[in-house]
């Protein structure tokens, strides 16, 4: 990731039909072609949870022009969020390594 270090991953507003909050947000590269790092922090991730980040997704995706890495954070996981994530969608635990 682009920055310097604590930095790399900022809160952002996004203007999407008004504006989209995003928890964090990062450049970087991967295998030298840019991407955009993409984060939301909740408690508590569930089913619901995912399905509001993968609508959220899909809005920004038609903005976006470079691939973007799609992490949802939490400090639990349900495992309904698990059946509902998709491969795209990386789930993370504060418990996780």
């Amino acid at each position: 990731l682009e920055g310097e270090p604590g930095e790399e991953l900022l809160p952002e507003y996004v203007a999407i039909n008004g504006e989209e909050e995003v928890d964090l947000l990062g450049q970087g590269f991967q295998n030298e072609h840019p991407i955009k790092v993409l984060c939301e922090c909740k408690a508590t991730i569930g089913r619901s949870q995912v399905k509001q980040f993968m609508r959220k997704l899909e809005r920004l995706e038609k903005k976006e022009q470079q691939p973007l890495v799609k992490v949802l954070f939490g400090y639990r996981i349900h495992p309904s969020a698990q059946d509902e994530a998709t491969d795209e969608v990386i789930l993370v635990a504060s418990y996780m390594r």
